[in-house]
């Protein structure tokens, strides 16, 4: 929580009545608390303004910044992230995307690639843990995908998807056979910038 302070002068038939408001901020969608002290008449009063507005929550999954370093800026993502940042979005990443960001062995020796990893982890607004109620959400994601298709969601996936939906964030990847399913059946968000993968996959030849 935090407090914003202006002060203002009213003015009444000449006399000016110095007073000052503080705006007091909370998360968002929470009312705004406007403080106002009347230094002439000794009074006090505290009304609701208004409302912070939402902002958009948006995780990128881990192939996304991978397309912009090894495949050259491929620009349907591009344009899907300026998209997103144009729109005030806030940009989650779960703390397990830094291991894969990191993974590749051109870390070690190749100081372009690192810096450009390290930049895509500092760049975004927050990352996010894996609490227990992010881990339990996975487990539970696991658990329905094993249920419905017969098949194993990788943890690394159901984590992002988790935290995702526990972040009420858009899902924004090209992973469509993991997680385009996860819409029906949990309700997660997801979108997929590629318009074509034959197109990607021209692009990339």
């Amino acid at each position: 929580m935090s407090w914003s302070f202006a002060f203002v002068v009213h003015r009444r038939k000449k006399s000016a009545i110095p007073s000052f408001r503080i705006w007091r901020d909370e998360a968002p969608e929470s009312p705004i608390q406007c403080l106002t002290i009347c230094w002439r008449t000794r009074t006090v009063t505290m009304r609701t303004i208004g409302r912070i507005p939402a902002l958009s929550n948006v995780l990128f999954d881990t192939n996304i910044y991978l397309y912009l370093y090894h495949y050259r800026k491929y620009p349907p993502v591009v344009d899907a992230i300026n998209a997103e940042l144009n729109k005030g979005a806030v940009i989650l990443l779960s703390v397990v995307q830094i291991s894969e960001l990191l993974s590749t062995t051109a870390v070690d020796h190749n100081e372009t690639i690192r810096t450009d990893m390290e930049s895509y982890i500092s760049a975004v607004h927050r990352v996010v843990d894996v609490t227990e109620g992010i881990a339990r959400k996975a487990a539970e994601i696991r658990r329905l995908w094993k249920t419905r298709t017969g098949k194993n969601l990788k943890l690394p996936d159901a984590i992002i998807a988790a935290t995702a939906l526990l972040h009420k964030a858009s899902l924004i990847g090209n992973n469509d056979k993991d997680f385009a399913p996860l819409h029906d059946m949990v309700g997660l968000d997801y979108r997929n910038p590629i318009r074509s993968q034959e197109e990607l996959r021209t692009f990339l030849s």
